[in-house]
């Protein structure tokens, strides 16, 4: 039933009227697509017929309104809940946020929001009082996060994943000062660290900070930092101990990366990626994207656009390494102008962004 829940949702065809048969009493987790034509009514009634929930995600969820979650709050409903996920619910206020958490917090072992405006400090300051035993928490593209932020952050001990990724705009970052203490606290536990967007965070944040604290990293996201540099990212993965063993590492758009960040970082994690974006890092040298090929074997998804020393010579050592077989299924090599039509190809690897391809589309 998922898969033909995530059919209806790519067609935005999930509506109020077939959302229900989705629902059930049996039902211990539920994840719904695409909410956008689901009217608060309807998130109400989700709680009613599905009351053994104990995981919910709700994408794009952007017509829930503070009556949902007060609704949710009372004691019949809900009751089971551990993890609550919600994308986009800009409608909900500030007092339903802590009304629902007082509430249910107690049981929670996961909190993950994208994009909620109205979350504040206070909200949750609730939160880390009622939700001691948080192993999730996502606070991703909540506008109002700042420094004094990690201090509550950093009581709830039993995190292991953490995702404060940034709304991208600029307005507020993280510093380097802040995060390094919040690491000192709970960094030890955590296998997903997010950092998103954090545009002041500085090379310390790395070396001080994840390299010094991290033990047990297994996800790793640190895209669009414009102030981390070649050396420093260099330094982190040299110093970083093995028994992190990543297996998703993106720093994608961090314009000041080049050879030796990529050299490290496939000396300490290559021989564990699976996914790995390195998109825009555009000085690094032909040498060090053919390791790729040579030390991250076990890669599915790869994201090496605007790599501008790309050639045929580092895609063909991708899909074909000098040992054993490539699993690569996604390469995305968007601004590579240097991959010719001679580029290789193999069956089961999709290569998007090649620009002698996009040039025939258009003819």
């Amino acid at each position: 039933m998922d898969r033909i829940c995530k059919i209806v949702s790519k067609t935005r065809n999930l509506t109020e009227e077939n959302v229900r048969l989705f629902y059930g009493v049996s039902n211990h987790s539920l994840v719904i697509y695409d909410s956008t034509n689901l009217q608060p009514d309807t998130f109400e009634t989700m709680a009613y017929l599905n009351p053994n929930l104990e995981q919910l995600a709700l994408h794009m969820c952007g017509r829930m309104e503070s009556r949902v979650l007060e609704h949710w709050a009372q004691q019949s409903q809900l009751q089971h809940i551990k993890r609550i996920e919600l994308l986009g619910p800009f409608l909900v206020r500030e007092e339903a946020w802590k009304l629902f958490l007082r509430e249910k917090g107690p049981q929670l072992t996961g909190f993950l929001i994208t994009n909620a405006p109205r979350f504040t400090r206070e909200c949750l300051d609730i939160l880390v009082e009622n939700a001691s035993q948080l192993q999730e928490l996502r606070l991703a593209e909540v506008n109002q996060i700042e420094d004094s932020w990690l201090e509550p952050i950093a009581q709830l001990t039993s995190l292991n994943n953490l995702d404060l990724a940034s709304d991208l705009s600029g307005r507020k970052s993280l510093s380097s000062a802040a995060v390094i203490d919040l690491l000192k606290a709970i960094g030890g536990n955590l296998a997903l660290l997010n950092l998103n967007g954090h545009e002041d965070l500085e090379d310390d944040a790395l070396t001080e900070g994840i390299a010094g604290n991290c033990q047990r990293l297994e996800e790793l996201y640190l895209r669009l930092l414009p102030m981390i540099t070649d050396a420093g990212v260099a330094t982190l993965f040299k110093d970083l101990p093995r028994t992190n063993r990543l297996t998703r590492i993106d720093m994608s758009r961090c314009h000041g990366l080049s050879s030796l960040a990529l050299t490290a970082l496939l000396d300490h994690s290559g021989a564990t990626l699976t996914f790995l974006g390195i998109n825009s890092w555009k000085d690094a040298d032909e040498m060090a994207l053919n390791g790729i090929g040579e030390k991250a074997k076990k890669l599915v998804e790869l994201d090496i656009g605007w790599c501008r020393n790309v050639n045929d010579l580092v895609i063909g050592s991708l899909l074909k390494p000098k040992k054993g077989r490539t699993q690569l299924k996604t390469l995305s090599c968007f601004g590579c102008n240097r991959i010719t039509n001679d580029c290789p190809r193999q069956i089961g690897v999709n290569i998007v962004g090649v620009e002698t391809d996009l040039r025939r589309q258009r003819l």
